[in-house]
């Protein structure tokens, strides 16, 4: 920021706002794999609210979401990666199936829900039963 300052591109006198998207590294990898993970756990933390964790949790494959530690694969193999991406997906899609599947289903619920298919299903394809990705780094 001092340098966009002494270039003259920002205003000292002025609130100024920083659109990060398109910035690459480690914020922008992380995003890819936290987005659908923190979707999962804020649907699991409303589902516990409405008492409905328990019969929701039996749907996800990762036994990790209690947790906000890193998945612990090779970062720099773009398999790994791209496994645990489909896996955050189709726990996600179905968690939502899941969760649409109570009746009857509290509105935060639903919201959380509706948000979760749309992060789940956004730069996603099936093709021919396989996952593939826009969006993976």
């Amino acid at each position: 920021m001092a340098q966009a300052k002494e270039k003259g591109l920002v205003s000292e006198d002025k609130l100024q706002i920083v659109d990060s998207f398109m910035v690459g590294g480690a914020g922008a990898v992380q995003d890819t794999y936290t987005l659908p993970r923190k979707g999962i756990v804020r649907l699991l933390r409303i589902a516990e609210f409405h008492e409905l964790r328990s019969r929701l949790e039996p749907v996800l494959a990762r036994q990790d979401y209690a947790t906000d530690a890193k998945p612990k694969i090779n970062w720099d193999d773009p398999e790994e990666k791209q496994r645990l991406l489909e896996s955050y997906v189709i726990d996600a899609r179905n968690l939502v199936a899941a969760a649409r599947a109570s009746r009857p289903l509290p509105k935060d619920l639903s919201d959380a829900s509706d948000l979760l298919e749309r992060i789940a299903n956004q730069d996603v394809e099936d093709i021919d039963g396989q996952m593939e990705t826009s969006s993976l780094p």
